[in-house]
């Protein structure tokens, strides 16, 4: 959609400014627009609504640090790095929504069948118990895949875009299920499909406000170091 016509259509306050006017009194901020740090500014943030939401999503570094929109008043704060609590990526919906569609040989993808994945995705983490510091599965979550399978086949389904019509919610659940990992992996410090018990742990180190910031040149561009490495994969 052109973004002009996004900001015309969902402006109905009639605001006009920049990024500073816009989220006085917000409730909410996405941004997926460039690097930071302080492309979002603390001030900005403080003027928002009590218990706001900031999801400063660019990658390598977020449009502003997530400890710094908390101390700004945010009461949720997510970005799209690995290494920080409550990361937003595609990879948490992609894998569930194209096996739902193909398992069902839907003629198109509806946005309907995104939010019935999305839908899905928010059931299992309230289930998982909700915090400000987690709002959605982790990766390590795997069953949420062919949950979100389950749930796009079924609108699929529904809105007529099906071929393969004769499957309920829990036949493709437990076929996503079970396909999922297909095949054992194999490499060092695998042993089918659990690490080998002597293998390091593949999880990244939460690292320090320093260690980040010292990971960033004066340019503001990343320092090819083993902690952006690690940390900065997606």
């Amino acid at each position: 959609m052109d973004k002009w016509k996004l900001c015309n259509i969902t402006n109905a306050e009639g605001r006009s400014g920049g990024i500073a006017e816009a989220l006085v009194g917000a409730d909410m901020c996405v941004a997926l627009s460039k690097n930071g740090p302080d492309v979002i500014k603390k001030e900005w943030v403080s003027k928002m609504a009590k218990d706001a939401i900031v999801f400063a999503c660019a990658n390598p570094i977020p449009e502003m640090w997530p400890w710094d929109a908390k101390e700004a008043g945010a009461a949720i704060v997510a970005t799209g790095r690995s290494d920080f609590p409550t990361r937003l990526t595609t990879a948490w919906a992609s894998p569930g929504i194209f096996r739902g569609a193909l398992d069902v040989r839907a003629r198109t993808i509806t946005d309907e069948m995104c939010i019935a994945a999305a839908v899905e995705m928010a059931k299992l983490a309230e289930e998982n118990g909700l915090s400000d510091e987690y709002i959605m599965p982790t990766m390590d979550e795997v069953d949420v895949f062919p949950r979100e399978a389950a749930a796009v086949a079924m609108k699929a389904i529904e809105q007529g875009v099906a071929r393969f019509t004769n499957v309920s919610f829990e036949q493709e659940y437990q076929t996503a299920k079970a396909d999922h990992f297909p095949r054992p992996r194999t490499g060092a410090g695998c042993h089918g499909n659990r690490l080998h018990p002597h293998a390091r742990s593949s999880t990244a180190p939460k690292p320090t406000e320093q260690a980040v910031k010292a990971s960033i040149n004066e340019a503001g561009r990343v320092r090819p170091t083993r902690f952006n490495i690690i940390g900065f994969t997606n």
